[in-house]
């Protein structure tokens, strides 16, 4: 069943706009790493860097992949923030990843995304979805300080997920472009990350890292953080989406487009006495959702400048 309770929240929620509560009944700073990042073991082999072409045709890679991150939003009744899993607790504390145009998987500088084209959940038609994916992609491309090239990879009728074959759902164990957004995923799916994540989690980004022949991480351009083979994105089956309204797919594939882009979640939490979570500052970034966003702007350009402004001379 769905969650039916989201609904009358954002819906309460929007009656209410504007009216904000004076006092707080418990703050959490989003900064903290010990409460934003959490270590969970995984007992998984390295995975094969195979990737599927349009006409379906798998290509090996020199690379491995391993797992190293998950990050995801919350819904907003839930009364628990997003966070980052990382599961290799590292001895140097390493927490920043990207991509580099020195190793990309397929030897192309410019970054490319994908969109599913078989599992569009029970609720919007795969054209809706697809189409506000595409818009958040586009809004991530306009900002003006980058140039990395953002084009989309075209479809093909086949599952494709690593993760999610990893995790024992019907997947083709390979990927399409450096950002795959992945599809929406059965409830039970986002379990993996936290006990009944089920109920609270709307999206995830998962980052796979690059391994060597020699089983080691690399830093093939020397900026000091580990290189990205590649991204995978799920959506959350278990809730209502809407297009600009409800549990708006833009907004949340805005977001999550960011964690592919390389972006961390940003911002303080506040949980009122209603038991809602506000942001300060309110950003696409922030690690719940807190209603339709759909515009990049402040501390969101902020980042993502940091991050690409210099691609692909970095």
């Amino acid at each position: 069943m769905k969650n039916l309770k989201l609904v009358a929240t954002i819906l309460i929620g929007m009656a209410a706009f504007g009216c904000q509560e004076k006092e707080d009944t418990l703050v959490k700073d989003q900064n903290l790493p010990h409460e934003e990042i959490v270590y969970k073991s995984l007992d998984w082999d390295l995975m094969d860097a195979n990737r599927i072409s349009v006409n379906g045709r798998v290509s090996e890679s020199p690379y491995r992949l391993e797992l190293v991150s998950a990050e995801y939003i919350t819904a907003p009744e839930s009364d628990k923030a997003g966070q980052t899993v990382i599961f290799n607790d590292r001895g140097n504390k390493q927490l920043e990843f990207d991509f580099s145009p020195v190793a990309k998987l397929n030897g192309i500088a410019d970054i490319s995304y994908y969109v599913d084209q078989v599992r569009p959940g029970t609720d919007l038609d795969l054209s809706t979805k697809e189409a506000a994916i595409d818009r958040a992609a586009a809004t991530w491309d306009a900002v003006s300080c980058s140039d990395f090239g953002l084009y989309k990879v075209a479809g093909l009728p086949l599952p494709i997920g690593i993760v999610a074959a990893q995790l024992g759902f019907p997947s083709v164990a390979g990927y399409i472009a450096d950002v795959n957004h992945a599809g929406w995923m059965p409830a039970s799916f986002f379990d993996f990350l936290a006990p009944d994540g089920s109920q609270f989690i709307l999206g995830v980004t998962f980052t796979l890292l690059l391994v060597d022949e020699n089983g080691d991480n690399v830093d093939t351009n020397g900026d000091g953080k580990l290189d990205v083979g590649l991204r995978e994105i799920y959506y959350n089956d278990n809730f209502f989406w809407g297009d600009g309204d409800l549990v708006d797919v833009e907004s949340i594939a805005l977001h999550e487009m960011g964690h592919g882009l390389s972006q961390g979640h940003f911002g303080k939490a506040f949980i009122k006495k209603k038991g809602d979570i506000q942001f300060a500052p309110k950003a696409v970034m922030n690690a719940s959702y807190t209603g339709v966003q759909t515009a990049i702007k402040g501390t969101d350009n902020g980042g993502h400048c940091s991050i690409w402004g210099d691609w692909p001379n970095q």
